[in-house]
This record gives structure tokens, sequence and C-alpha cells, in this order.
């Protein structure tokens, strides 16, 4: 390579260099954002089945039912109870890497157009 064509070579590499990088951003916008939506699921799981299992409780007791089974479905509700805190540390932690890589890709129009970076504002402005 002459110096004017290595430059350019270096130009074209660093050019779709970008393009890697911009993509990858897209994609870990996209596999975090699938993160927050999964674990916000999962709390609203837990936090059902904390409901469930509150009136399971009742019933049993209302119903006359042996003390143990009782204290068993009492463990099942602490233990439902104890994981929502849990998750949503986890929750709170992706939501944080998400916006940090939506501000690594405000450099880039095309990423803040795609779906990708629209589905991620609206976690984002639904949880902050």
């Amino acid at each position: 390579f002459s110096t004017p064509h290595f430059l350019l070579f270096l130009l074209e590499r660093k050019q779709n260099w970008s393009i890697v990088i911009m993509g990858d951003i897209k994609k870990e916008i996209k596999i975090i954002t699938g993160s927050c939506k999964r674990l916000l699921k999962e709390i609203e799981s837990y936090r059902a089945e904390v409901l469930v299992q509150k009136d399971r409780i009742d019933r049993m007791r209302n119903d006359g039912a042996d003390a143990y089974d009782i204290k068993k479905q009492q463990q099942v509700l602490e233990e439902s109870e104890g994981m929502i805190p849990i998750v949503q540390k986890q929750f709170q932690t992706q939501l944080e890497k998400l916006i940090e890589k939506l501000d690594v890709a405000q450099e880039d129009a095309g990423i803040i157009e795609s779906q990708e970076y629209k589905d991620a504002d609206a976690i984002i402005q639904a949880h902050c």
C-alpha cells in the first residue's frame, strides 16, 4: 500500500468498525430490553403468587387445616415475597445498563429511529 491507499484503507476499516459497533449496540439494546421485559413479568408473577398464597393460607385457616400444612404454605409465601426485591434489583441493574446503551446510541440517528431503541425508551420512560 502506498500512503494515500493505506489511509483510504484505514478510513474504510474505521467506517466498517463504526457500523459493526453500532450494530452491536443495537443488538445489545434488544437483548437488554428483552431482559427487562422478562424481569418485569417475573416481578408480576411473584406478586400474583403472593396474593394466591395469602388467599390459600386464609382458606386453610378458615377450614381448620393441619398446622403443619399451613406452616408449609407460609414458607412458600415467604419465599415468593423474598424473591420480589431480588428480581426488582436485577431489573434495576438491567435498566441502568439500558440507559447507558441508549446514551451511547444517541450518536447514531439510525439507531434512534429503530424499533429496538423505541422499545427500550418505552421501558425507561415507564420505569424512571
